[in-house]
């Protein structure tokens, strides 16, 4: 700014500073109407700030998690649901842009979950729901049919989203296999 007093125009002022034009000119415009005290900053007396550093802390232990740890019927987190989740906690509720603009200063990043492929169910498992299944067809009740499907697509492999990591995590999601069509 002091380029602009020295003579030089807003417009050489801003190239020199990268940023608008016009924040030149609504700064020279208070200092010359106001002198140095104009040029403070408006916002100490907006109260204490919504996330400090017990909301970050309490954050990050939310991302070391998935929603559905939490009680949450999604596999990934979106800046809305973690809204949600901090305010059920009992933290500040904060806007959408507010959880952006921490998320980045933790250094979160939107990430692909790591696809591997593993059966989730144990052998023995599966072969007991089976004949669960078995034993209702046969032994239950008359007032609830059996429905049998002539064709069905099975989707073993989930779509797999993007999650807000902190540094250094990574989704990992167990995908059974290949889809089927029985």
């Amino acid at each position: 700014m002091a380029s602009a007093g020295r003579g030089a125009s807003c417009r050489a002022t801003a190239k020199a500073l990268e940023c608008a034009t016009s924040t030149v000119v609504v700064a020279v415009r208070r200092y010359q109407e106001g002198g140095r005290q104009a040029l403070r900053d408006r916002r100490e007396g907006n109260g204490r700030a919504k996330v400090d550093e017990r909301f970050r802390e309490r954050l990050t232990c939310v991302l070391e998690g998935t929603p559905e740890d939490w009680g949450w019927c999604r596999p990934t987190w979106t800046r809305e649901l973690l809204c949600q989740e901090m305010a059920r906690r009992g933290q500040v509720r904060v806007s959408v842009a507010t959880m952006g603009r921490t998320l980045a200063s933790l250094g979160a990043r939107l990430k692909a979950a790591k696809p591997i492929v593993e059966c989730p169910w144990p052998s023995g498992k599966r072969q007991r729901r089976l004949h669960e299944l078995k034993c209702l067809e046969v032994y239950g009740p008359l007032s609830e049919p059996v429905l049998h499907v002539d064709e069905v697509d099975i989707h073993l492999n989930p779509k797999v989203g993007r999650d807000w990591c902190l540094p250094g995590q990574r989704r990992v999601v167990v995908t059974p296999g290949n889809n089927q069509k029985r």
